[in-house]
C-alpha cells in the first residue's frame, strides 16, 4: 500500500501531533507500506530527515505562504506520487487539497484531535455530504469522546469517523522506582492549552511542601521565559529541571526516572505523553478537561483527577507520598490500561481497518486532474491561522482607507 503523509515540522519544537506523525509512519513503513511524507516547515525539518533515512520518500515546501500555491504543491506531488491514501491530519490547506485528490479515487483522511475552535471549524468546513465538494473521506478522532461529540454536533453522513488514539511503545517492565515524589511534565511550554504557569506553580507548590521532591519540564515552547522567571521566584530553581525536547524514541528512557506524570491543561485529545508515561508505570495526576483524557485516566484506578490546580492538587501528591500501596495499585492500573488499547500496535491495526473499509468504498483511481484555477470557500476566523490567503482588491482597498483615515487623523490631532 502507498500512502501520503502531510505534516508540519518547526526545526526543534516538538508537540503531541509530530510524535504521533512519527510513530505512524514509521511503523507504516516497518509493515512495508511505501510512504511519501510532505513536510510544510518552519526553520528545520529533523522529523521528515529521520523518515527519509528510515526508507520513506519526501518533499518539503515551506510553510506560511499563499494557501493556493500550497495546494499546488500538495496535489502535484499527489500526482507524481500517486498514493492509495492521504492523510491530510490537521493541516488545513491539505483539507483543501483533498477535494481534487479525493476526486481522483484516493480516500483522504483527516483529524480530530482536541475540543478547540480550529479542530470545530475543520469539522464544519469538510465533514459530512452537505459540504461537498469538499467532503473529507474520513476523521480520525483521538478519543471516542470526541468521535460523539462530532457525531452529535455535525452531520457526518458520507465521512467515516473513527476513534484510533496514540499509540505508543509498551516496554516489557518499567525500570521507575517510588521512593519520593518525581514529577514530570511532557508537552509544550505554553499557556494557552496547557497553562503551563498555572502548572508549574501548584508543582513549585508541591516542591516547597514535601521534603526532596523533585520535577522534570520536557519539552519547549514559547512561554519557556515565563516559567524560569516563576520557577525563579518560587525558590524551585534547584527543584525542577528544564529537559528540553526528547526526540519520540527517547522519551520513556528518560520518564523512567520519574514516577507522576503531571497534566492540568485546559483541554486535550488523548494526550500521546500521558500514555508514554501510564505505559512506563507513572502515575498520572490530571485535572478534568475536555477532551479524552477520562477515557485513559480512570480516578482511582488508572490515576488520580484533582478538583483544581491548587490545594487539590497538592493534597493528591501527598496522598501518593504517604501511601505505597495506593502508588503501586495505581501504577500497575496505569500500564495495564495501555497495554489493553493503547499500545503502537494495536493503533496500526485500526488504522489498516480503516484503509480496508475506505478502499472498498472508494471508487476506482484515475489520474489526478490538477485545476488551473483553485477558489477557496469563505474562510473561518478560527482556521487563519493555519489558512493563508493573498489580499483580494478589495482589501488593498480597506488597507489604503486606513491608511488614508490614518493620515487625516495625524493632521487634525497636529493642527494648531
Amino acid at each position: 500500500m502507498k500512502i501520503s503523509f502531510l505534516i508540519y515540522e518547526n526545526g526543534d519544537k516538538i508537540n503531541g501531533p509530530i510524535v504521533n506523525q512519527e510513530r505512524i509512519i514509521t511503523s507504516f513503513l516497518d509493515i512495508g507500506f511505501k510512504v511519501q511524507v510532505l513536510v510544510l516547515f518552519h526553520n528545520s525539518y529533523p522529523v521528515t530527515i529521520r523518515l527519509r533515512e528510515i526508507g520513506a520518500t519526501v518533499d518539503y515546501f515551506h510553510s506560511g505562504q499563499d494557501t493556493c500555491i500550497t495546494i499546488y504543491w500538495i496535489l502535484k506531488n499527489i500526482q507524481i506520487f500517486d498514493p492509495d491514501m492521504f492523510i491530510t491530519d490537521w493541516i488545513a490547506p491539505g483539507w483543501f487539497a483533498s477535494r481534487w485528490i479525493r476526486s481522483s479515487g484516493i480516500p483522504c483522511v483527516g483529524s480530530l484531535q482536541s475540543d478547540d475552535a480550529f479542530f470545530w471549524s475543520l469539522m464544519n468546513q469538510f465533514v459530512g455530504n452537505s459540504n461537498s465538494p469538499w467532503q473529507i473521506s474520513a476523521v480520525w478522532c483521538l478519543s471516542d469522546k470526541l468521535r460523539k461529540k462530532l457525531y452529535h454536533r455535525v452531520n457526518t453522513q458520507g465521512t467515516e469517523t473513527v476513534f484510533i488514539p496514540s499509540g505508543v511503545p509498551f516496554p516489557s517492565k518499567p525500570s521507575n522506582t517510588f521512593d519520593v515524589i518525581k514529577m514530570a511534565y511532557v508537552g509544550r511550554i505554553e499557556i494557552r492549552q496547557k497553562q503551563i504557569l498555572k502548572t508549574v506553580k501548584a508543582m513549585c507548590h508541591v516542591l516547597n511542601t514535601i521534603d526532596n521532591s523533585i520535577a522534570g519540564l520536557f519539552g519547549n515552547g514559547p512561554d519557556e521565559d515565563s516559567v524560569r522567571e516563576l520557577v525563579e521566584s518560587e525558590g524551585c530553581t534547584g527543584k525542577i529541571s528544564f529537559q528540553g525536547a526528547v526526540p519520540p524514541n527517547e522519551i520513556q528512557k528518560h520518564l523512567a526516572h520519574y514516577n507522576v506524570l503531571v497534566l492540568l491543561s485546559d483541554y486535550e485529545g488523548t494526550p500521546g505523553a500521558l500514555l508514554d508515561g501510564m505505559a512506563m508505570g507513572l502515575v498520572p495526576v490530571c485535572l478534568h478537561c475536555p477532551g479524552g483524557i477520562e477515557e485513559v485516566v480512570i480516578n482511582g484506578k488508572t490515576g488520580i483527577f484533582v478538583p483544581d490546580r491548587g490545594e487539590g492538587f497538592v493534597s493528591a501528591i501527598e496522598r501518593l507520598a504517604n501511601d505505597k500501596d495506593l502508588f503501586e495499585n495505581l501504577s500497575k492500573g496505569a500500564r495495564d490500561h495501555i497495554s489493553s488499547e493503547y499500545t503502537l500496535e494495536r493503533t496500526i491495526e485500526r488504522w489498516i481497518t480503516l484503509f480496508k473499509q475506505l478502499l472498498k468504498s472508494s471508487e476506482p483511481k484515475k489520474q489526478l486532474r490538477i485545476p488551473r484555477h483553485i477558489r477557496l470557500p469563505k474562510i473561518d476566523p478560527n482556521m487563519a491561522g493555519f489558512d493563508f490567503r493573498a489580499p483580494t482588491k478589495w482589501d488593498r482597498f480597506l488597507g489604503k482607507c486606513k491608511v488614508w483615515l490614518g493620515a487625516i487623523k495625524s493632521w487634525v490631532l497636529t493642527k494648531p
